[in-house]
C-alpha cells in the first residue's frame, strides 16, 4: 500500500511537471511545440547528472538546438520556479566565461523526472548525495529570499580538481566566504578546511546525515541534514 501511493505520488508530480513545461512555458514565451519537448529532455538529462556535469554546450549537442534557445529555455524553466541556478564564485570575467550550475527547486522534482524516464548508470550512494546536495541548495534558496534572514548570495565552487571542490559557497556583501559541504555517509573535514583555507574563511559548515546534533570542532560546524531541512 505505501509504494503504491509512494509511485502514485510521483507520477501526480511528473505529471504537474510536464504540465508546467507544456502549457504554462509556451503562454510564457510563445514557445514552439519542438522547444517545450526540448524543455523536458533538458530536465531529463539534468535529472541523472551531478549538477555542473553537463555544460549549456554539451545539452545543446544532446538535443541539437542552439546554446541560445538551451539558455532561453533554462531562463524559462528558472521563472517557472522548477530550478534554480548558481555562479561561480570568481571576479566578474571570469564569471562571464564559466558556465552556470543549475539544480532542481525540490530533490522531489528531481526524483519524480527519473522515476518516469529511468535513472543513469549513476550508483546508488551517488544518487542519494544529488538529492541530498538539492535539498540543502533548495533550503539555502528559500532562506535567502525569506525575509526572516538576511540576504546572502550563493556560489559554486571553481576548485579545478573535482574532488577539492565543496558543494557551496555563500557571501553577504564585503563579510567573509563560508563554504558548506553536504554530507552523504561518514565525511571528513579534508575537504571543507581545504577551502576554509582557501577562501579565508572563519568557519565552515558540513550539513551531514550521518550528524545526529549540531555542533562545532575546531572552526568547522556540524549540522544533521534533517535540522537545516527545518530552518
Amino acid at each position: 500500500m505505501h509504494d503504491t501511493n509512494y509511485r502514485n505520488a510521483t507520477k501526480k508530480l511528473y505529471y504537474s511537471v510536464e504540465t508546467v513545461v507544456t502549457k504554462d512555458l509556451g503562454t510564457m514565451n510563445n514557445l514552439t511545440a519542438n522547444t517545450q519537448t526540448n524543455a523536458l529532455r533538458l530536465m531529463k538529462f539534468l535529472a541523472e547528472k551531478y549538477p555542473g556535469d553537463i555544460s549549456q554546450n554539451a545539452l545543446a549537442n544532446k538535443i541539437k538546438t542552439s546554446v541560445g534557445s538551451v539558455n532561453t529555455i533554462m531562463g524559462l524553466l528558472e521563472k517557472t520556479h522548477l530550478i534554480f541556478h548558481t555562479e561561480p564564485y570568481s571576479g566578474a570575467n571570469a564569471r562571464a566565461k564559466k558556465s552556470w550550475q543549475y539544480h532542481f527547486a525540490t530533490p522531489s522534482i528531481m526524483h519524480a523526472i527519473n522515476i518516469k524516464f529511468g535513472f543513469s548508470s549513476i550508483k546508488l550512494s551517488e544518487y542519494e548525495g544529488i538529492l541530498l546536495e538539492t535539498l540543502v541548495g533548495s533550503n539555502l534558496v528559500n532562506l535567502k529570499n525569506s525575509e526572516q534572514f538576511f540576504e546572502f548570495n550563493i556560489f559554486y565552487d571553481t576548485h579545478k580538481v573535482k574532488k577539492h571542490r565543496v558543494d557551496f559557497i555563500i557571501k553577504k556583501d564585503f563579510d567573509e566566504v563560508i563554504p558548506i559541504e553536504v554530507g552523504h555517509g561518514e565525511k571528513s573535514t579534508n575537504q571543507i578546511k581545504d577551502a576554509m583555507r582557501r577562501y579565508k574563511s572563519p568557519h565552515g559548515i558540513i550539513i551531514s546525515d550521518t550528524t545526529k546534533t549540531i555542533k562545532k570542532v575546531d572552526d568547522v560546524i556540524f549540522l544533521p541534514i534533517k535540522t537545516f531541512s527545518l530552518m
